[in-house]
């Protein structure tokens, strides 16, 4: 079901951001609590004496006892089904068996940190084709599993979007459009080449192409919109970065896609 990885692979830290719709807490295996919340998990890249770590925040307060408003972690890393942020001391208050494995697995990130009861050790990203569907923080003191998961959409990212028409923007100006029926087609689906992420190319009403493919990867999803960012090259050297699309819908049913030339400032939306 989630993607699978190279397993124990240390990976460069990159931010990211996930909305959660709702929570669960596990004790020994046993449902504790469970309930709903709208506050975002969201995490940069930040420097701790001269090293690079990932800070996660989420400030929903009815869960501050169980999860610290920010969370701090040494290594970003592969393993099986999941990715992992970890932090890891040598010397610890904690007396935990996942700590402990963790520990003969990977080894210390770190001499030593005693850990609140509130405060994970290990946060778990586990992604479906690229997308984030799920967040989980695993805990030592006392050993506990925290889980928080989207809310449900019926958009499934293999599509091709029928637009009447479409508006140009260039450095927040209107510059054109509509036209009175200029119509184009957004077509989404999984990496042509095989690899991770999407394939976009736009064509016009007969079939002709107006924007060449392009490789995306979703940066961030909410709940009535999807973001796409350009990675990697072409086969000419080219980078897609310069490239994003964000898709627009209401519980599955497509409102708009926004095209985005970051290099030109520009910004297009095609409408429904």
């Amino acid at each position: 079901m989630f993607d699978k990885h190279t397993d124990r692979k240390e990976l460069n830290k990159q931010p990211f951001y996930f909305q959660p719709s709702r929570y669960e807490l596990w004790i020994d295996g046993n449902l504790l609590n469970s309930g709903k919340t709208d506050h975002e998990i969201r995490a940069t890249v930040i420097s701790e004496h001269g090293e690079e770590k990932i800070k996660i925040n989420f400030d929903d307060s009815k869960l501050h006892h169980e999860i610290k408003q920010f969370n701090v972690f040494d290594k970003f890393m592969t393993s099986n089904d999941r990715l992992q942020l970890i932090t890891i001391p040598a010397d610890t208050n904690a007396d935990c068996v996942g700590l402990s494995m963790m520990q003969r697995l990977v080894g210390a990130t770190r001499q030593e940190k005693n850990f609140d009861r509130n405060e994970p050790y290990c946060c778990n990203l586990f992604t479906i084709n690229g997308i984030i569907s799920k967040v989980t923080f695993s805990y030592s003191n006392p050993e506990k599993l925290l889980e928080f998961y989207p809310q449900e959409s019926n958009l499934v990212l293999n599509f091709s979007f029928e637009s009447s028409d479409h508006i140009r923007y260039e450095n927040g100006i209107h510059v054109s459009g509509p036209h009175g029926g200029a119509k184009r087609v957004i077509k989404v689906s999984p990496n042509q080449t095989g690899g991770e992420g999407y394939s976009i190319t736009i064509f016009d009403s007969i079939g002709n192409t107006q924007m060449s493919t392009k490789q995306m990867r979703i940066t961030s999803t909410e709940s009535s919109t999807i973001i796409l960012k350009g990675f990697g090259n072409d086969e000419h050297g080219f980078t897609f970065s310069d490239y994003g699309l964000t898709i627009h819908h209401n519980d599955g049913q497509m409102i708009k896609c926004t095209l985005h030339l970051f290099d030109r400032n520009v910004i297009i939306d095609y409408l429904s």
